[in-house]
């Protein structure tokens, strides 16, 4: 599998004097011509836009793909290795339990030590590469490459090869270590954070996967920070139907293979605090149970609870349904955070209700909503 040019292969290709340059820097300056004439007749109105603005990032990749199409291809190689914005969250983000429109919000990464290449790494007959970000006010994806040069093993890819296995996405585990590090240069230890990648096999070779880390369980976290992480260890169980019907006892008896070695990165983000709105609730039933606020962000929904003083927390579990009266699925491990992508939450209903009583009604909404000790309807749009 071919490697993607550097960002500054990219500008010394971009830079030589060559026919391949002249054509490039032809269809570069005619689309952003296009780009800019259909701009400014939006903004006076002479025709309709269709689609959001664009951003720079956007049409760089627009002009690109036009040149690509209109060259032909004619440097196969180049093409190969051109960028794809969000090609990866694209082909995964619907399928992993934390859904979201990351591919719209994408940002592709650049290597910032070319000679060893932060996002690149090799061990072991394993490539692992980090070639996407997409990030809101408390987490960040990163969108990840495996490839393994003897191939992974089949019991790896259970989406494909597993009768009993009826989820959409496959994982893959990782042991990592590794630091959040501030422009004080004041250090966060976030080892074990990126633990299990979901995703999908494209061939027995390669598994594509978005990582995603989660900083709402920590305080005071810098808007800007630099994540650096080693993986020392990826692996995965070789046992048939691990997740069909066998006991407890037989599934950890099943047989894992280990890739033990070295793959360190380090990759700068900048958290997108623009995207949460806090929905002021402050109210309670006669017990002092209720709701103190709302939060939305840019791909979850959550709710935070007040309780009777002396009770905890823990013992309520807060439940949040959309438009349609539907409740909104947990954003991955983040049980009470909820994924809002294709869903109606311009208004939700939040319920409360004990844990005893979840557990018992959870498959039952009708009766979760009868048990609830409290709800409130929320216009997120105030």
């Amino acid at each position: 599998m071919k490697e993607k040019y550097t960002k500054q292969e990219f500008k010394r290709i971009l830079r030589s004097k060559g026919k391949e340059y002249e054509k490039i820097q032809q269809k570069m300056e005619e689309t952003y011509h296009m780009i800019e004439e259909k701009q400014q007749m939006e903004r006076r109105g002479k025709i309709r836009a269709t689609r959001k603005p664009a951003v720079w990032a956007g049409s760089m990749a627009a002009a690109v793909t036009v040149c690509v199409i209109t060259l032909g291809i004619s440097n196969p190689v180049l093409a190969a290795k051109l960028p794809v914005i969000g090609a990866i969250f694209q082909a995964v983000q619907d399928k992993v339990t934390y859904s979201g429109d990351f591919s719209e919000d994408a940002v592709p990464l650049a290597a910032t030590n070319e000679e060893e290449n932060n996002l690149v790494q090799k061990d072991q007959g394993i490539t692992v590469t980090i070639s996407e970000i997409a990030k809101d006010d408390k987490s960040f994806f990163l969108g990840i490459t495996m490839t393994s040069e003897e191939g992974f093993p089949e019991d790896f890819n259970r989406v494909k090869n597993d009768t009993e296995y009826h989820l959409a996405y496959d994982t893959m585990n990782c042991q990592t270590n590794g630091e959040l590090v501030d422009s004080k240069g004041e250090t966060l230890d976030m080892s074990g954070e990126l633990g299990i990648l979901e995703g999908n096999f494209t061939d027995k070779n390669t598994f594509q996967a978005i990582g995603y880390v989660d900083l709402s369980c920590y305080d005071e976290i810098a808007d800007d920070f630099t994540y650096n992480f080693e993986i020392t260890d990826i692996w995965n169980n070789l046992g048939k139907n691990y997740y069909g019907k066998q006991s407890y006892e037989s599934q950890q008896q099943e047989e894992e293979k280990h890739y033990t070695g070295s793959w360190k990165f380090s990759v700068d983000v900048s958290l997108d605090k623009t995207s949460v709105q806090v929905i002021e609730i402050n109210q309670t039933n006669e017990q002092g149970i209720g709701i103190s606020s709302v939060t939305k962000g840019k791909y979850y929904i959550t709710a935070d609870i007040i309780v009777p003083e002396g009770e905890e927390k823990d013992c309520y579990i807060t439940l949040i349904y959309d438009e349609d009266g539907k409740r909104l699925d947990s954003f991955g491990s983040n049980v009470e955070y909820y994924a809002t992508k294709d869903r109606k939450t311009e208004k939700v209903t939040v319920y409360v209700c004990s844990e005893a009583d979840f557990f018992m009604n959870k498959k039952n909404e009708d009766n979760l909503k009868e048990h609830a000790v409290y709800q409130v309807e929320v216009n997120c749009n105030q």
